[in-house]
């Protein structure tokens, strides 16, 4: 985790620590935002206010994860380790992960516990271990605060067996809930939380963290451009063996068959044959492809109002996002909206991903010349 006590959400911060100061700060507080925009960076901060007053060992445990009235809760798996998973046996490779990508999103973090196709979910077991901690003096500092990462990962069960904690908190304790889709959240828990939106980086602060990481500025300013504040972004467009280079591929061959099929019925065949591959990869790099595809519509409907946006270079032959923006237009880009949209709910819903995306393909190939 990188330094608390810098603030990249330099905003929100100090409007969190004059509420703290003013004893107004939440017992339950959501923070909303990309991984990439530093939320759970921000929590982390909020978290070493409330708790350290400045002491700088206090400050230093926060550093290594090893302060006993801070607590991390996340989402977690069966592995072929770990059978019957709960966060606390986690924990060793949560540090790693904090330390190792501070911006990491949930693909991330279940990429990195070897979760291969399944969930990740904040479980009943991890509400009764919050139950127990809560319950519980502080050991070092005045307050405990409890840190859930994607608390949109809470299942039924589990948001039920917390909605008395959080909506009547032993008085030393504070919740900070981290999500990047407040709309998965069951609204019993919503009403029972003081919920901020967490804003993309600054263009300033995400030029700075990219040139810290020995990126040159001219490069850093154009991923500050494309990467609309989210840091995790950038750092993905920079590597070459990344998932963005297979977003990519995927996007292209994709817009590529599905403008063709129009009069071609054989067309049909490679779309399968698409879904077919896409169907093998893991619901986490499906769902964060749909996002992609999303970014790129939105970035192509927004080159018909300016020429001044960056634009993502395509490594593939002769695919140019400029080409391509003509054929999303103010009759058809809200049905692209839609319709991915409505695929990546049906995948958190476990539907069968390939007819997921053959079905949004024979649409895709309707809107394309619509």
């Amino acid at each position: 985790m990188q330094n608390p006590a810098a603030d990249i959400q330099e905003r929100l911060c100090k409007l969190l620590r004059k509420m703290a100061d003013a004893d107004r700060f939440p017992h339950t507080l959501m923070l909303e935002g990309a991984d990439g925009y530093g939320t759970l960076h921000t929590a982390s901060c909020i978290a070493a206010y409330l708790l350290c007053a400045g002491d700088e060992d206090c400050l230093q445990k926060i550093r290594h994860g090893t302060h006993p009235d801070l607590s991390y809760v996340f989402p977690t798996a069966p592995t072929k380790k770990i059978k019957t998973p709960v966060h606390t046996e986690f924990y060793a490779l949560w540090r790693e992960f904090t330390t190792d990508q501070p911006f990491g999103d949930y693909s991330d973090w279940m990429n990195r516990i070897d979760a291969e196709n399944k969930q990740g979910l904040i479980r009943v077991a991890d509400a009764e271990i919050i139950a127990r901690q809560a319950a519980l003096y502080p050991s070092l500092a005045p307050r405990k605060v409890f840190i859930l990462w994607h608390a949109e990962k809470m299942n039924a069960a589990t948001a039920n067996k917390m909605l008395k904690l959080l909506e009547e908190p032993p008085p030393h304790t504070y919740f900070i809930l981290l999500t990047d889709d407040s709309r998965q959240i069951l609204p019993t828990v919503m009403s029972r939380a003081q919920k901020f939106n967490v804003p993309p980086l600054t263009p300033q602060t995400m030029q700075q963290l990219l040139t810290d990481q020995g990126v040159d500025r001219q490069q850093a300013q154009m991923m500050t451009s494309t990467a609309g504040g989210d840091l995790r972004r950038a750092l993905q467009m920079l590597s070459r063996d990344s998932a963005y280079e297979r977003f990519a591929d995927y996007f292209v061959r994709w817009m590529r068959v599905a403008y063709s099929a129009k009069g071609r019925p054989a067309a049909i065949n490679e779309l399968v044959q698409w879904a077919d591959e896409l169907a093998l990869e893991s619901r986490t790099f499906q769902g964060e492809f749909l996002r992609f595809v999303m970014e790129m519509i939105r970035r192509a409907y927004a080159l018909r109002f300016t020429d001044k946006l960056p634009v993502p270079e395509f490594r593939q032959n002769n695919f140019r996002l400029q080409k391509f923006a003509p054929f999303v237009h103010p009759g058809n880009v809200d049905r692209f909206y839609t319709l991915l949209n409505e695929a990546g709910y049906q995948l958190i819903r476990n539907a069968n991903p390939k007819l997921t995306f053959l079905d949004l393909s024979i649409h895709l190939t309707r809107l394309l010349h619509s």
